[in-house]
């Protein structure tokens, strides 16, 4: 399609919104999936730039620019947009599927082993003289052996695999259940009087029928499933338990006596495949409805990736983008607080004017039909250092010290717009791995941040009598309660977040809140160089400088900082090689060196 005939930005927005009518929702989406030009002004859009040059990152603009090289070298096809466009509740099926088959599978073959070692104790089995009974109970035993093997040992089985061994496993269950009817036909004519047979032909078909009726409803309710694929499978496990009886009503002769247990145990099976299909369509209803439900305006949110004071973190992805974000919302109880909604609102605003590579990216802003606030990040996979040094102990002095010039960068570029973190500690900081990037990091939650470039001193979103922050990391004129906080209260913090790199302890362990407190404002500190062996002398005296209780003796500025970790012998002794080679045996699952799929990350 020529350009020329490109919907406007404005038809682009609103179909950002899902303020457009459905055709035309079906118009745009397949002008998109077969225009270079418009998969680009809907990532800027989403990125709320006015054009693709504003778009933040070389990298990213280098990936939209690939995805108009690729869209005009590949021919579109039907269906691509569908596998582009919208929530993935086809990958939500499956694998609740695979959590199914995973679970049916483990708990049949240990029921099926159990059984058959039983009747070997109990002699009713004999290796040396084989019975069809054993033969059949072996064989489905070994085979859902093989089926849990399969689905426990190959997690990435996509949903024909899957849809595969669901075949498998209702088949070797059908032929189990056709040898027990068999059996127990021929065990009842054995014994039964010719005067008790009537009697004997219903109580066999009431049993065969109670199995077939218990396992047809618990397929339709325990398999995810489509309407026609369950009517079809539920169909034909009906139909096996009728047909074996007429079939053993002929050979036998007694078909003319199995008319009126035939016709109740078809009814039986027709009351169950009824309810079988009712409750595999219903659930499938709400659990689409439940899907769907986890969205917040264009963003379908995956998992929970943490929680915070003032609300939780998911990670989500963009409806029609199909791109991993970080979605930040409010938590329930907290939105009729006035203050809590303007400072959320703050956090926004103070971070999405940071353009910087180690903050974190601010996407979007807004709020869902129900009044839910949230902003949406980017998506940030890897370790934040509280986690990192839990799970490996202290950094070595190299790392931390390109850490921190990196932290040191992030929080210059706030401060020169006015901006005081007020929250600067581990747990605010992420590591991760992008390809070609040595060790980045990223400065994220500013929900505590005070803005010294507002006329009037600043923003009174916080009460003069109440404390905030995190005691570990807190600088003396902030533990005091101290309201005219500028750049050198983030210097003592970041020095901190030092301390606790290089020794996997905070400057100051106490045993209560105000004990910290009051150490932060009076105790001197142990050189980190007592605590652990082989920190070098100009790293610790830098830790120690930021960590001066009057603020005239530290680090005028991050900046400063910053230039003189760049000084240290170890600076950039952390190379790239290095870094790439820790992630890749210390932590494999929390990053990923190639494009990566949300959920994986």
């Amino acid at each position: 399609m020529d350009t020329l005939a490109c919907p406007t930005r404005e038809r682009w927005e609103a179909y950002l919104r899902g303020d457009v009518a459905p055709a035309e929702d079906e118009a745009l989406t397949a002008h998109y999936d077969r225009c270079p030009h418009c998969p680009l002004v809907v990532e800027a859009l989403s990125h709320g730039a006015e054009s693709v040059e504003d778009v933040p990152g070389d990298t990213f603009r280098q990936k939209i620019l690939d995805l108009r090289d690729a869209a005009v070298a590949t021919p579109s096809r039907p269906e691509a947009s569908s596998r582009r466009l919208g929530p993935r509740y086809a990958d939500f099926v499956r694998d609740l599927l695979r959590r199914r088959l995973r679970g049916a599978t483990a708990l049949s073959t240990a029921a099926f082993g159990l059984f058959l070692a039983k009747d070997f104790v109990n002699g009713e089995y004999r290796i040396l003289q084989p019975h069809v009974a054993f033969v059949v109970h072996a064989g489905v035993t070994f085979g859902l052996l093989a089926l849990t093997a399969l689905v426990w040992g190959r997690p990435s089985l996509g949903m024909t695999a899957l849809r595969a061994v669901e075949t498998i496993f209702v088949t070797l269950g059908v032929a189990f259940f056709v040898d027990f009817q068999v059996e127990l036909v021929q065990e009842g004519l054995g014994w039964a009087a010719p005067a008790a047979l009537d009697d004997v032909l219903q109580l066999i078909a009431d049993r065969v029928a109670l199995r077939w009726v218990v396992a047809i409803v618990m397929y339709g309710f325990f398999v995810p499933n489509t309407l026609r694929r369950c009517l079809a499978v539920v169909g034909v496990l009906a139909a096996v338990p009728l047909t074996v009886t007429v079939v053993l009503g002929a050979v036998t002769g007694l078909l003319p006596r199995l008319v009126d247990p035939l016709l109740e145990m078809t009814t039986w099976l027709a009351l169950a495949s009824a309810l079988s299909v009712y409750g595999s369509y219903k659930i499938a209803f709400f659990r689409k409805a439940g899907f769907e439900g986890r969205k917040l305006g264009q963003y379908v949110i995956r998992r929970l990736l943490g929680k915070g004071g003032m609300g939780e973190v998911y990670l989500a992805e963009h409806a029609l983008l199909r791109r991993p974000c970080a979605l930040k919302v409010i938590r329930p109880e907290r939105t009729e607080d006035a203050t809590v909604l303007r400072r959320f609102e703050r956090e926004v605003m103070a971070t999405a004017k940071l353009r910087h590579e180690n903050i974190v990216a601010i996407h979007d802003y807004g709020h869902a039909e129900d009044g839910t606030f949230y902003y949406v990040m980017e998506y940030v996979p890897g370790r934040d250092l509280q986690e990192l040094v839990a799970r490996h102990g202290p950094l070595p002095p190299e790392r931390v010290v390109h850490f921190l010039r990196q932290a040191g960068a992030a929080l210059h570029k706030a401060h020169s717009v006015g901006l005081i973190h007020r929250d600067v500690k581990p747990n605010n900081m992420i590591a991760c791995a992008p390809p070609g990037v040595c060790d980045q990091l990223k400065l994220v939650d500013f929900g505590l941040v005070r803005d010294v470039g507002r006329q009037g001193g600043g923003d009174t979103l916080t009460e003069d009598d109440v404390l905030v922050g995190t005691p570990s990391f807190m600088s003396p004129e902030q533990a005091a309660g101290a309201r005219d906080l500028d750049a050198r209260s983030d210097v003592y913090s970041l020095g901190a977040v030092a301390y606790f790199l290089l020794t996997g302890a905070p400057p100051f362990v106490r045993p209560t809140r105000l004990g910290v407190l009051m150490a932060h404002l009076r105790d001197p500190v142990t050189p980190p160089g007592r605590s652990r062996i082989g920190v070098p002398a100009d790293v610790e005296d830098c830790v120690l400088r930021c960590l001066e209780k009057d603020a005239a003796r530290r680090f005028p500025t991050a900046e400063a900082l910053a230039e003189s970790l760049a000084r240290c012998a170890c600076a950039g002794a952390w190379t790239s090689r290095l870094a790439t080679d820790w992630w890749r045996e210390k932590e494999p699952e929390a990053v990923l060196f190639s494009s990566p799929a949300p959920e994986k990350c």
